[in-house]
């Protein structure tokens, strides 16, 4: 919890810095790698009350859903995430990126609510699951450059207490699979394989081939 608040009081510093530098009608793109509230809704709710300039854009994409093919599934979701965005009028370079959670030839996405979290949590205790991130990457008019990642996570054995528990404290209803590695990840996850930063929703080993991060 003090490092998630810690990184949400970053980004509004950052936020902030960033705003004195759009001109007028211009855009401000703010994208995280966490599915943590108060790093997401919690800090542009901030920023807009702070800048009641500044307005949120909408980037409505379609989604697909291919149990049998969770790679295309992912690549093909970043790709209408990128097409939403640019269709929206965001210049620039536009970065896009779909994370599911797969185990038995079933997806997990975000959960509806907290019961079909619990549900979601009671299914992948004890169990090694796949995490696959599909990132796409270019600029509006450009063939855009897509990839897909791959990581193993294997849960804890977790009883229904322990469930409920979690749940209720965390909230996980906005981050595929019910849970997140980074925020209090050392309850659910006994052991993982891949990049960290795949499992958090953004990896960094496309980026990094691209030239997008050192």
């Amino acid at each position: 919890e003090e490092t998630v608040a810690m990184c949400a009081a970053r980004q509004a510093e950052i936020l902030d810095s960033a705003a004195k530098l759009v001109r007028p009608g211009g855009r401000l793109v703010y994208s995280t790698c966490t599915f943590s509230p108060a790093e997401n809704e919690g800090v542009i709710s901030d920023f807009l009350k702070k800048h009641p300039d500044f307005s949120v854009v909408k980037t409505d994409a379609p989604e697909v859903s291919i149990p049998e093919d969770p790679e295309r599934t992912v690549r093909e979701n970043a790709l209408l995430k990128w097409s939403a965005a640019v269709a929206a009028g965001v210049s620039g370079q536009v970065l896009a990126a779909d994370t599911i959670v797969w185990f038995g030839n079933k997806i997990y996405g975000k959960p509806r609510d907290f019961s079909e979290a619990a549900r979601f949590l009671r299914e992948l205790g004890g169990q090694t699951h796949c995490v696959y991130t599909g990132v796409c990457f270019g600029a509006a008019g450009k063939e855009p450059q897509t990839a897909v990642e791959t990581a193993s996570v294997t849960l804890r054995s977790l009883d229904d207490a322990a469930i409920a528990e979690y749940v209720e404290k965390i909230r996980p209803v906005d981050r595929a699979g019910a849970y997140d590695i980074d925020e209090n990840g050392e309850l659910l996850v006994a052991a993982f394989s891949g990049e960290y930063e795949n499992v958090m929703g953004l990896p960094l080993a496309p980026l990094r081939r691209w030239g997008v991060v050192r």
